[in-house]
């Protein structure tokens, strides 16, 4: 996993629109139920994991994206745990249990689940000691915590903001957009602070933010995450 502030990993594999199922190359016939997907840690180092696509056709079931807890990538472990079916369970209650060593010892952390149904991408935000969430297929409001992607502007050919986490809460402020917008324009590093995203959505907690991103108008997805306090580049 990508270890610390300045980290960021691409996921090589596709989400396709119409039947949202992973595809290594747009065109390209759906993979066998195994498949082997590609994840970039920042942009020296490269690992290849396996990856099994679950035999419910992706249009009925709600399939994970990206899961980062604190500033962790946790993808791989959230696939494993989570999914139950065409449904996702999140157990916030003992966390610790099912994604294994605490990077962060001693700071009550959240997890943030990038998440698809369909063409529908979606958000899940809880913290550790929340409790238990069942996530299903359907209406996004019969999942809890859960939102769709706001899909807002300002956007390029080659930059797409997909979701933003900070700390305890989705950000969908338009203007916090407009400004991660500009300082991928102009190269700058985002500073991860109360300040940058409006708001401090966890008080009296250290907190984590995390930038989901396409550069390839939504046929890849790249975190772009830090702790609090951190200035990290695109």
């Amino acid at each position: 996993m990508c270890p610390g502030a300045g980290c960021f990993t691409t996921y090589s594999t596709t989400v396709v629109p119409s039947d949202c199922t992973y595809r290594n190359n747009p065109g390209d016939a759906p993979p066998p139920p195994t498949t082997t997907i590609t994840y970039t840690i920042s942009t020296t180092t490269t690992f290849t994991t396996t990856a099994t696509v679950s035999s419910i056709p992706p249009s009925s079931g709600l399939n994970i994206v990206g899961a980062l807890w604190g500033d962790v990538d946790v993808s791989d472990k959230a696939t494993g745990a989570l999914q139950q079916g065409s449904r996702l369970v999140v157990d916030m209650s003992n966390i610790s249990n099912w994604l294994g060593r605490d990077a962060w010892v001693g700071i009550k952390k959240c997890l943030s689940l990038l998440h698809t149904y369909g063409s529908s991408i979606r958000t899940f935000v809880s913290c550790e000691g929340d409790g238990t969430f069942t996530l299903v297929p359907g209406n996004v409001n019969l999942s809890p915590l859960t939102q769709e992607i706001t899909r807002q502007g300002p956007s390029s050919p080659s930059f797409s903001i997909v979701s933003v986490v900070w700390g305890a809460l989705e950000i969908r402020d338009a203007s916090v957009y407009q400004a991660i917008y500009e300082f991928k324009r102009n190269g700058s590093a985002i500073p991860f602070t109360n300040a940058f995203f409006g708001n401090d959505t966890f008080p009296n907690n250290s907190k984590s933010g995390v930038i989901w991103y396409s550069d390839d108008n939504f046929r890849s997805i790249k975190t772009l995450h830090a702790k609090e306090l951190s200035s990290v580049g695109f």
